[in-house]
């Protein structure tokens, strides 16, 4: 591909992560043979998943190129979001050190109307303030109501409106299927896209993650995208996703399967020690599983659905999930033998009684009461306790 784009000239290309991730391994290899490339290719836009914001940045000093995240779907011709260094003008005091625009999937283009809903009552929009987080929806609307709509949001954006500026939609997303109803694909007007997404107070898209990739655990969800970004930022991870595993008393607790480049290597420990900078204890993986080759989808995008596959198929039981259950084991063996040792102690204490009761008749009668007494008011108290 670098000697094609060598050979033709290239200034721009287009590609999933994992072709991004090629890419820079051939230019670190080879960087003699592809100087002339600065300079020449100055933009990359990078879609189907986040790219991590250390590739980014690698791009932008190494070879002065910029890796431009972008948003879309097939159902929108495809592209819905861009995100670039200097989106606005009021980037522009940006430093290129600051890759954050980048590291987001930017700002909607002219035509795409987009909201946020709770993904258990689609009626409920959600605000646009970074934070709240739920199903992303847009919408496809007439040409002359784009254009109206057009022009109103761009006087919006000059006069700095951004709260106001929460919608924008033209005729590029499909409104159905060919021969398909589809309706759960459908609220209304709207195409559910399936993302879990958020937008800033600055109309910058966030996806958060895909809604199949969720990971609920405790009644907690936790994003998986953002945690394979960090984990890629690694030197030695070529390829990494972070997926849920059933625990019996979770619901789910998260793993990482990477793929490392040859010659490194990676424990769990280095993971955490990454991750715990930027999560919750509780959102911290429970495992990491090495492998030889993390499958990919034709699209070059990792194959979750592959993945938790091959861990069906081998049986995989998390390390938290065993100690979880020698934990009850261990209880459950306390507990009898905490019972067996009471009944022990109460036929110890029968029989003691019964030998001491054979001597009462040698005793003197009130010797007699005082000692019937006495064992009358120890019976009632094990009784009671």
């Amino acid at each position: 591909m670098l000697q094609m784009c060598l050979d033709e000239k290239v200034t721009l290309l287009l590609g999933v992560p994992t072709v991004v991730q090629g890419i820079r391994q051939e230019l670190t290899s080879f960087p003699s043979k592809y100087k002339t490339l600065k300079g020449q290719l100055t933009r990359f836009l990078c879609g189907g998943s986040a790219p991590p914001g250390e590739m980014i940045q690698w791009f932008h000093d190494t070879w002065n190129i910029e890796l431009i995240q972008i948003w879309g779907m097939t159902e929108m011709s495809p592209l819905g979001t861009i995100g670039r260094r200097h989106a606005r003008r009021l980037d522009l005091h940006i430093p290129p050190t600051q890759n954050q625009n980048q590291q987001k999937p930017g700002l909607l283009v002219p035509g795409v109307e987009a909201k946020i809903v709770d993904s258990e009552n689609m009626n409920n929009v959600l605000s646009w303030d970074g934070k709240q987080k739920g199903e992303l929806l847009v919408r496809y609307v007439h040409v002359k109501k784009y254009f109206i709509y057009f022009f109103l949001s761009t006087y919006l954006i000059l006069s700095q409106k951004k709260k106001m500026f929460k919608l924008s939609r033209g005729p590029s997303v499909t409104k159905e299927y060919f021969q398909n109803p589809a309706e759960t694909k459908f609220k209304g007007e709207w195409l559910i896209t399936g993302d879990v997404a958020s937008f800033t107070d600055k109309a910058q898209l966030i996806i958060r993650d895909r809604s199949k990739d969720m990971i609920k655990s405790g009644g907690e969800w936790i994003e998986s995208i953002g945690m394979e970004n960090l984990v890629m930022s690694l030197p030695a991870v070529s390829r990494a996703c972070v997926i849920g595993v059933p625990h019996d008393h979770w619901g789910e607790r998260p793993i990482v399967v990477a793929q490392l480049h040859d010659g490194h290597q990676l424990t769990h420990a280095d993971v955490l020690t990454l991750l715990a900078q930027h999560y919750a204890k509780f959102q911290l993986p429970d495992d990491l599983l090495i492998w030889k080759e993390v499958p990919l989808t034709s699209t070059l995008k990792i194959d979750k659905k592959v993945v938790r596959k091959i861990l069906q198929e081998q049986k995989y039981v998390l390390p938290s999930a065993n100690k979880s259950t020698q934990a009850k084991l261990e209880f459950v063996t306390l507990l009898q033998i905490q019972k067996s040792n009471k009944k022990n102690i109460t036929t110890d204490f029968n029989l003691f009684l019964g030998s001491k009761l054979f001597t009462l008749f040698s005793l003197p009668t009130f010797q007699k009461k005082c000692i019937v007494l006495l064992f009358t008011l120890i019976m009632i108290y094990k009784c009671f306790h």
